[in-house]
Formats: structure tokens, C-alpha cells, sequence
């Protein structure tokens, strides 16, 4: 998976197993950080904040958010 820009605050990184995939994203910075995803996601498995900024493929991480989507 390759992300778009590539920000050196975000730790970002995928997982597979047969046909399941998830993507770990964290923001370890004070400061909102914006990534475009290479493919769409649909679901949003595990979130620190209440909620997560995105708009098909593009996330916005708030500081120190950290997501697990599928």
C-alpha cells in the first residue's frame, strides 16, 4: 500500500492475511496530518478518538490519533 504524502510524524503500515486487510495509521504529532490512501477503505475497526476525518480515499489524522481501518 503506498501513501500520498509521505509525512515523517505518521508511522503508517498494512497487514494481510488471505483476503483481509487492515491499515494502521499514527499521528505522533501536536499538528493535523493528511494522507491519501492508494485504495478505499470501509470501515473503521479501532479509533482512540471519537471520530476520523475522511472522505473516500483521503484521512486526515488528528494529533496523536491513531486508527485501524478495513
Amino acid at each position: 500500500m503506498s501513501l500520498d504524502p509521505i509525512l515523517p510524524q505518521v508511522y503508517a503500515y498494512s497487514r494481510s492475511l488471505a483476503d483481509e486487510k487492515v491499515i494502521v495509521l499514527l499521528n505522533f504529532s501536536a499538528n493535523k496530518a493528511s494522507l491519501a490512501l492508494s485504495e478505499a477503505v470501509d470501515e473503521v475497526v479501532i479509533n482512540n478518538l471519537d471520530s476520523l476525518q475522511r472522505d473516500k480515499n483521503n484521512v486526515t489524522l488528528a494529533p496523536y490519533q491513531a486508527v485501524i481501518l478495513r
